[in-house]
């Protein structure tokens, strides 16, 4: 099965006379709530032929990429320990943001954040369980937007009131 790396999809789309189109995609999914990785996966799943296999990582072949992060994993590590932590949800959502981020490890927020990025940056399938099974977890339950829609305002309320209100002294300067 012939392989495609991410140089080489945006210069296959861009030779289609594609790259409007794909970016469009992509743009309209984060439009619709997507964060800018998963849009970027979505969209280039679907440009992708069937018989191509995406390669997600760099173009880095697998022995120089495991040479790069052994040099470097030591100094991310003691870097990302040095800022502390962060909680489980502060890292996801910095996953989720830097997912894409070529050098993202170098800014980590904390060893959960760049440990967690490190997984989901080994493998699709590994991408794709952070956002099936991690990333959701961030989001509101259905009883937690209930519970904000309750309380939330779009200011009819106030308006309704002030037009009351200003029709009794309204009322009261035409009695006196």
């Amino acid at each position: 099965m012939k392989t495609e790396t991410n140089a080489e999809f945006l210069e296959r789309i861009e030779r289609e006379g594609n790259t409007a189109a794909v970016h469009d995609m992509c743009d309209d999914l984060v439009r619709g709530g997507q964060t800018q990785p998963h849009a970027w996966m979505d969209t280039r799943s679907s440009w992708t032929p069937e018989n191509v296999q995406i390669v997600w990582k760099n173009e880095l072949t697998a022995v120089e990429r495991a040479g790069r992060e052994k040099r470097e994993s030591n100094r991310v590590a003691i870097k990302a320990a040095s800022k502390g932590s962060c909680s489980n949800s502060e890292a996801i959502q910095w996953v989720a943001e830097n997912l894409e981020v070529e050098g993202a490890e170098k800014n980590a927020i904390g060893p959960i954040a760049l440990s967690l990025l490190k997984w989901a940056k080994e493998s699709p399938s590994s991408r794709s369980e952070f956002f099936k099974n991690l990333w959701p977890k961030l989001l509101p339950s259905q009883k937690e937007i209930d519970n904000q829609a309750r309380y939330s305002d779009d200011g009819s309320t106030i308006i309704e009131l002030a037009e009351r209100i200003l029709e009794g002294i309204e009322d009261e300067g035409n009695d006196g």
